[in-house]
């Protein structure tokens, strides 16, 4: 996030996309510690997942969780 948000990056690479891994980042901290677990940081999810919906992506997002965590699953 501190080079343009993923959603702007997302309409920049366009079809060269090939797989996601996605992580949480806080902007207030700024640096390495700022990755934070998913849905606790500044990421906008809605808008991510929208842009890459809108991009035509259709495969699985890679996501790094702590073990033991549960997330409830969000639809476009």
């Amino acid at each position: 996030m501190p080079n343009g948000y993923p959603e702007q990056w997302i309409h920049i690479l366009g079809n060269r996309i090939r797989r996601v891994h996605v992580k949480d980042f806080r902007n207030d901290i700024g640096n390495i510690r700022g990755f934070v677990s998913l849905f606790r940081g500044d990421v906008n999810w809605d808008v991510v997942l929208r842009a890459l919906y809108d991009n035509g992506y259709n495969e699985y997002l890679t996501a790094e969780i702590p073990s033991g965590t549960i997330y409830a699953s969000t639809t476009c």
